[in-house]
């Protein structure tokens, strides 16, 4: 496997780390709002710990999609990797980033622009090469 194709197979991996943050910021607020029900308010310092360590997991979920982000540019900009599904994988990318205003709005129009306007490129890269003799 080259360079290109492992930093964006990676990139694309640790685009799922956000979901799992935030599945994990559900759960802890679940129990947290149990606690609640269960035992009253109680304590403000107690209360505020647990929505803390709920969230814990939302900014570690977001560090591992920016890093997937920047590995993600690496491939693109960086080893020029193209592939049938690299391409079809940033178009999708593109199109969730677009519904970020405002910055994610900026980002996935000039990506969804860059990718399609290189549409050869990525398509081309997987077909088999002729034979010239």
């Amino acid at each position: 496997m080259n360079k290109g194709k492992t930093t964006a197979l990676t990139g694309a991996i640790l685009q799922i780390g956000p979901i799992f943050g935030l599945i994990g910021t559900i759960f802890g607020m679940l129990e947290t709002f149990r606690v609640i029900t269960v035992e009253g308010t109680g304590e403000a310092e107690d209360l505020s710990a647990g929505i803390s360590a709920a969230l814990v997991s939302t900014q570690i979920g977001f560090v591992f999609g920016f890093v997937g982000m920047i590995l993600l540019a690496i491939a693109l900009f960086g080893y020029k990797y193209r592939a049938k599904w690299f391409f079809w994988f940033l178009i999708v990318y593109s199109a969730f980033s677009i519904l970020g205003f405002p910055i994610g709005t900026i980002l996935g129009i000039a990506l969804l622009v860059y990718v399609l306007k290189r549409k050869q490129e990525f398509l081309e890269a997987d077909s088999p090469q002729p034979l010239i003799h």
